[in-house]
């Protein structure tokens, strides 16, 4: 019976043993491979401008409000000035950009009225050559810009203040600086224009070039790509 117990005894301690080697055990040279999870930190969101790339055309929408007063600006019942009309833009080079344009434009001759008066507006359309040169890229992107072109009568109007019949009509420059933020312009500067006497008898007659008209602008622009 002694014998039988201490063959039990050896065969459970074997089968222990060879268990126990059959665990296996971590190699200290094994270099385990661990799922880790880093954080990036929030990128910093910047809105870059893409540059207008050469060959790009636009139409631009555009109005304009002014006086010939720049000091009295703001002071009068109604602008002395308003322009609304379009452009057609070519990118010509990276900072450099060709117009073409044609715009509404009203002139107020009604001076020391108390009132304003539509009727006292000598309309004209202007046809012009633009060129603007700007900052290639940015968010902000300040330019300068140069108009020449002529100006089509319209209408004359009566002025008090001369006691004649004028015109805005014949050649037409412009001038202005601003910056682009998107696809919008904002601008100041001045437009100047040829001013035709009438004189007191019917629209075309006895014309004569006598004085121009120069209005200090503020103006907005819409570009739409094409």
């Amino acid at each position: 019976m002694k014998k039988l117990l201490l063959s039990l005894s050896l065969l459970l301690a074997l089968t222990f043993s060879a268990n126990a080697q059959s665990i296996k055990r971590p190699n200290p040279n094994h270099h385990h491979h661990q799922h880790m999870v880093y954080s990036r930190p929030a990128p910093h969101r910047h809105v870059q401008h893409i540059p207008d790339y050469v060959g790009d055309v636009r139409l631009h929408i555009m109005g304009s409000i002014g006086d010939g007063d720049l000091i009295q600006m703001f002071h009068h019942y109604n602008p002395d000035m308003f322009m609304l009309g379009g452009m057609l833009e070519y990118q010509a080079g990276s900072a450099v950009a060709l117009g073409l344009g044609a715009e509404f434009y009203g002139s107020y001759c009604g001076w020391n009225l108390p009132y304003p008066e539509l009727n006292y507006y000598t309309y004209s359309l202007p046809v012009y050559g633009n060129l603007r040169l700007m900052i290639p890229s940015g968010e902000v992107r300040p330019f300068i810009e140069g108009r020449i072109g002529y100006a089509i009568p319209l209408s004359s109007a009566f002025s008090y203040h001369y006691n004649t019949n004028l015109q805005a009509a014949g050649l037409y420059t412009g001038a202005g600086v601003g910056f682009i933020v998107g696809q919008s312009s904002f601008s100041f500067g001045v437009n100047v224009t040829d001013l035709y006497d009438m004189g007191n008898t019917t629209p075309g007659n006895n014309r004569q070039a006598w004085d121009y008209f120069n209005d200090y602008y503020f103006r907005y622009s819409y570009a739409f790509g094409l």
